[in-house]
Parts: C-alpha cells; sequence; structure tokens
C-alpha cells in the first residue's frame, strides 16, 4: 500500500480529535501534491477517483466524506426503489452514496454542468458499474438556456455557480427540474438534494410542479466559499407551500429551524406538511 493512502488510514481515525487537529493538517498539506487517487472503499465499498488539488476530493480522501451529516441524513431519508434528484452532483460524491442506498430498483439523475467535472462523475458512475444512474449536463435553472459560470469550481473553492474573472468562466447550458421530470415521464420522485452555492432560488422556482405534483424531501446545502453570500434558506421554500424546515444536526437528525434561527453554512432539510 502506498505511503499515502497509510495516512489516509491515520487522518480518517484522528478527524473528530481536536488535539490531533494539527498532525491531520500537516498530512494534508504534504499530500495535496499527489494529484488523483482512486480509493476503493469510498462509503465502505464503492470506487472513487479523488483529485486532491481539489478542496471537496480532498476532504473526501483524507475524511471519507464531505459533509458526514449528509450522507447521515441520505442514511435516514433513502429506501430501496427510491428516486432522487442530486443537482449540483460535481463529481458524484452523494450521486454514489444515494445509489447504493436506493440500489437497481430506484434512479438517481444526477445534474452537473461542467463539462471536465462531468467526465470525472461520469468515470466514478461508470467505475461502480451504476446502470441506475442518469447524467443530467445541465446547470438547474428556473428557465432554459446558457450561463457563464464559475470553470475553477472545486480547486480550492466551493463554488460552482458565482460570478469570476472573465479568464475562469465557462458557459454551460441550463434546464429546469420541472423539464427533466416531465422528459422521463416521472411517475415518483421522492428527494432533492440541491449543492448549488447561491443557486438554489432559481432552480426551485423552476421546479414548481414536480413539488407540487410530487412532494419530495429537500436536503439543501447552505454553505458557502469565501465572498460567496449564502442565500436565506428560509427565502428558498417561502414560496413553496406547504413545506417545514428543519436543521440537519451532525448525526444526521433532523431538528425543527426556529423562525428567527441564524441559518448560513448549515445543512437544511425541507419536507413537505402532511395535509388533511
Amino acid at each position: 500500500m502506498r505511503a499515502i493512502h497509510l495516512a489516509r488510514k491515520v487522518t480518517r481515525r484522528l478527524q473528530h480529535l481536536r488535539a490531533a487537529r494539527p498532525i491531520v493538517e500537516a498530512i494534508r498539506r504534504r499530500g495535496r501534491g499527489h494529484g488523483v487517487q482512486e480509493v476503493e472503499d469510498f462509503d465502505g465499498d464503492l470506487r472513487i477517483a479523488l483529485d486532491l488539488s481539489e478542496h471537496a476530493a480532498n476532504e473526501i480522501f483524507w475524511f471519507g466524506y464531505r459533509r458526514h451529516e449528509v450522507v447521515r441524513c441520505l442514511d435516514r431519508l433513502l429506501q430501496p426503489g427510491d428516486v432522487v434528484f442530486d443537482v449540483g452532483a460535481r463529481f458524484g460524491e452523494i450521486t454514489l452514496v444515494a445509489a447504493k442506498r436506493v440500489g437497481p430498483a430506484g434512479a438517481v439523475f444526477a445534474f452537473e454542468a461542467l463539462e471536465t467535472t462531468q467526465r470525472k462523475l461520469a468515470a466514478n458512475v461508470a467505475a461502480n458499474g451504476l446502470d441506475h444512474v442518469r447524467r443530467i449536463p445541465f446547470a438547474a435553472d428556473d428557465h432554459p438556456g446558457t450561463r457563464a459560470v464559475h470553470a475553477a469550481a472545486g480547486r480550492y473553492l466551493d463554488r460552482t455557480l458565482v460570478a469570476a474573472a472573465p479568464a475562469l468562466m465557462a458557459r454551460v447550458d441550463l434546464t429546469t427540474i420541472d423539464a427533466v421530470a416531465a422528459h422521463y415521464r416521472l411517475e415518483r420522485l421522492d428527494g432533492l438534494r440541491l449543492d448549488l452555492e447561491g443557486a438554489e432560488p432559481a432552480a426551485l422556482r423552476g421546479a414548481a410542479e414536480t413539488l407540487r405534483r410530487f412532494r419530495p424531501w429537500l436536503l439543501i446545502e447552505t454553505a458557502r466559499g469565501p465572498g460567496t453570500p449564502a442565500p436565506d434558506p428560509r427565502a428558498l421554500v417561502r414560496a413553496l407551500t406547504g413545506y417545514r424546515l428543519h436543521r440537519v444536526e451532525p448525526d444526521g437528525r433532523a431538528q425543527p429551524l426556529a423562525p428567527q434561527e441564524p441559518c448560513p453554512g448549515q445543512i437544511l432539510l425541507a419536507t413537505p406538511v402532511a395535509t388533511a
């Protein structure tokens, strides 16, 4: 086993010990120049290629997941046979996690607009033989078209649809969640996970009919990279009648969010309110 993979075992064991943080960070810094690493035990038994120069991939390599609470929450939400949209899939961390849990009887639709990231997503899906994953090469918005996006997303940045210098921009195709649901003639949609770095309100405006018809849960990541404003998560669902917001705790449990509770940087779960 290569030394870097032995070091990875150390960081994964020590990551929750505050006293060990200097050691863990020192190991991470030394590992950034090791390029792409193939991991065969992601989420227990999945394969994933991780570019250690990318912030999210680096965290997954050294710590197991980028956001452990998201995976723990999905463990509580997902059932075999579920249909899920992963909107802002990047290279496939949550796509793979969800596909494993819903199984071949279910389906995962992975939205990723950037061409270079699409290729990574495709390779990670293929490496695990996940035929029930459909890749959607679009960004979710409230209208079809194109948009300039940050082409360096992930290179020690946690941002995608944000303003940037022209040299770092690329144009991507836009669609709506409603259009994808209609195109595939979905008969069910159990949940949506959204990680769009500020574009969530537009994506949800383009999902109005889908949300009305299927009443799925929404798992929304509101953490932002430096200089990227986080939208008020309550504004994300204010126009969506019949949804209640919860804060996702580190163990994956959801706690009701108080009306005045600050929530930037949190993981939020929106669940449909039962009707009589």
